[in-house]
């Protein structure tokens, strides 16, 4: 993998990780996070992790991109469609309004 397309994906998955931490900092401080959300959260952010893990090593093995561009691909996007699942049904059920 060069290190230009290495630095895309970085830059992909520290998006990511700044708009995971700034909800559940939100919903920290509002007082509306509950435990099964907080779960939730963390488990997502657990496979980002891993993610992320796997593309450092990747880039260490100097693995070929088209060994990992579908994998990296298809994980990414469900890791992202289910952290937008997850926010949007916590949106859906009030509790990620702000607190008057």
């Amino acid at each position: 993998m060069s290190a230009q397309r290495y630095d895309g994906l970085m830059e992909r998955m520290e998006a990511f990780s700044k708009t995971l931490d700034e909800r559940a900092r939100a919903f920290k401080k509002n007082g509306t996070l509950s435990d099964d959300h907080a779960n939730q959260l963390n488990a997502i952010t657990a496979r980002h992790n891993n993610l992320r893990t796997n593309i450092e090593s990747s880039m260490r093995n100097k693995s070929p991109w088209t060994a990992i561009q579908d994998e990296f691909e298809r994980d990414f996007n469900e890791l992202f469609l289910e952290f937008e699942q997850v926010d949007a049904n916590f949106m859906k059920s009030g509790n990620g309004a702000a607190k008057t």
